[in-house]
C-alpha cells in the first residue's frame, strides 16, 4: 500500500494550481530601466503603458544618465480579472517633456501574463533612448508552494 507521505503536498499543490485557473486582480509593475548609453541625459521622462489597447498610465517623471540604472521605479497598474495563462498586448513608449515632447522610443511586445512573473525586459526601439531597457513584473497571483527536494525509495 502507498505510504501516502506527500498527500498533504500534494493537496496544497493541487489547491496552488485551481488558483491559478481563477481571474486574479494583479499589478503590472515597472521594475526597472536601465538607460542605454546612447540615452539622452533629461530630467522629466515619462513611461506610458497600454495593455490591450488601453491605456494604463503613466509614471512619475524619471530621469535618464546615460548608463544607469534605476530601480525601483514605484509605478504600477492594476489589471483586473487576469488568469496565469491570458496573453497580453503590451505597448511601452517613453517621452521627454523638459522642453518640448518628444519621443524617446517605444516598443510592443506580446508576453504571456506568467512570464511577467519573475520579469520581462522590453527594449524600446527607435527614437533618442534606443536600446534603453525597461524591465516589469507582475504580482498578485497565489505563492507556489514548497516542495521537498525529490528522494528516491
Amino acid at each position: 500500500a502507498p505510504l501516502q507521505r506527500m498527500a498533504d503536498l500534494s493537496e496544497k499543490y493541487l489547491a496552488y494550481l485551481d488558483k491559478l485557473e481563477k481571474p486574479h486582480d494583479v499589478k503590472l509593475i515597472l521594475a526597472q530601466v536601465r538607460w542605454s548609453e546612447k540615452s539622452k541625459n533629461s530630467d522629466e521622462n515619462f513611461v506610458t503603458v497600454e495593455v490591450d489597447g488601453e491605456i494604463r498610465g503613466k509614471s512619475a517623471a524619471l530621469e535618464s544618465t546615460q548608463g544607469t540604472l534605476i530601480k525601483p521605479i514605484g509605478a504600477a497598474w492594476t489589471l483586473a480579472n487576469k488568469k496565469y495563462a491570458d496573453i497580453l498586448d503590451i505597448f511601452v513608449s517613453v517621452k521627454e517633456t523638459a522642453w518640448i515632447d518628444s519621443s524617446q522610443g517605444k516598443v510592443k511586445k506580446t508576453v504571456r501574463l506568467s512570464s511577467l512573473l519573475k520579469g520581462e525586459t522590453f527594449v524600446l526601439r527607435d527614437a533618442k533612448q534606443a536600446g534603453s531597457e525597461l524591465v516589469f513584473k507582475v504580482e498578485g497571483f497565489p505563492q507556489e508552494p514548497d516542495l521537498p527536494v525529490y528522494k528516491s525509495l
